[in-house]
């Protein structure tokens, strides 16, 4: 795994917060029992990315394979609601800088403000802003993810970036793009080169 294939260790810790309140401690344990995994192990490796981007980045990709194994569809609601979560606490825990810079962002013209919006809640996530883009695609915006650490080490026939999904969809209505849906079209996963991400105009 390169550098590139990073989660913010803040980031992993908040979905891992977010996640244990939603389903509870120990039927989490037996959720990564029976995706094959060692629930402490995987809990002492999460505590151990908290200063590694790289190995959470690994903890984060094991954590939902193990989501989907047990949940099967049920997954993609249960990731991008606490993907939705996930962005209020961002914003809650932001340091002042960074609520300054979002404040300046709420006051530019719409498509500037969509813009910053999305590269700022993906720059949140991985922790670099050197392993996605965002863009402008007619009316629609664009946000493709270089190098996707939940899909680089596991193969599916559809796209999994659920937790994605609803973290930019929560940060676009935030910006006030009630009128924006957002939808991951391609999938490092499912064997595209890029996980790319389009949010719609008009939803």
């Amino acid at each position: 795994m390169t550098s590139e294939y990073v989660i913010a260790p803040q980031a992993l810790q908040l979905f891992w917060d977010v996640l244990e309140e939603q389903i509870g401690a120990e039927p989490l344990d037996d959720i990564f029992i029976k995706g094959g995994f060692s629930a402490q192990e995987i809990r002492q490796r999460a505590a151990a990315a908290a200063q590694d981007a790289v190995e959470a980045g690994k903890v984060y990709g094991d954590v939902q394979a193990a989501l989907r194994a047990y949940y099967g569809r049920g997954a993609r609601g249960l990731l991008q609601r606490i993907g939705q979560t996930m962005w209020g606490r961002c914003l809650e825990s932001a340091s002042f800088a960074e609520r300054l810079k979002l404040k300046a962002i709420r006051v530019l013209p719409q498509e500037a403000r969509l813009k910053q919006t999305l590269e700022w809640a993906m720059q949140w996530l991985r922790g670099t802003n050197e392993a996605f883009s965002a863009h402008t695609l007619d009316r629609d915006f664009m946000v493709v993810s270089h190098a996707c650490p939940l899909a680089h080490e596991y193969a599916d026939g559809k796209p999994i970036c659920f937790l994605t999904v609803g973290l930019l969809d929560e940060a676009i209505h935030w910006a006030g793009g009630s009128n924006y849906s957002v939808e991951e079209i391609s999938c490092q996963a499912a064997g595209a080169s890029s996980c790319e991400f389009r949010i719609n105009f008009g939803g």
